[in-house]
């Protein structure tokens, strides 16, 4: 992977922090708003890739391996990949 998956979540954390610092509060809950809706459009494709591996017949055998990556979390019908700190949790504290 071109880049540890950690230190790009805690990147974005800092850019976040940088915008809510310095920029005009109207920017920055735009660049919030951004990328959560890039986090919700990118899990549902995660999700819809979970849902179709799920059918097929070695499938259940990939969830299982996709659940023991220490960045990925998998439950039932969603994967995740983990962040430093969730960010709509983040948003909707707010």
């Amino acid at each position: 992977m071109a880049q540890d998956l950690h230190e790009v979540g805690v990147r974005v954390e800092e850019l976040l922090a940088e915008l809510r610092a310095e920029a005009d509060p109207a920017v920055h809950e735009r660049a919030e708003a951004l990328v959560s809706l890039l986090v919700e459009f990118y899990g549902a494709g995660l999700e819809r890739i979970l849902a179709l591996v799920a059918r097929e017949p070695a499938g259940e055998l990939i969830v299982r391996r996709l659940a023991q990556d220490g960045l990925i979390e998998v439950d039932r019908q969603t994967i995740t990949l983990l962040r430093p700190r969730d960010l709509r949790k983040r948003v909707n504290e707010g």
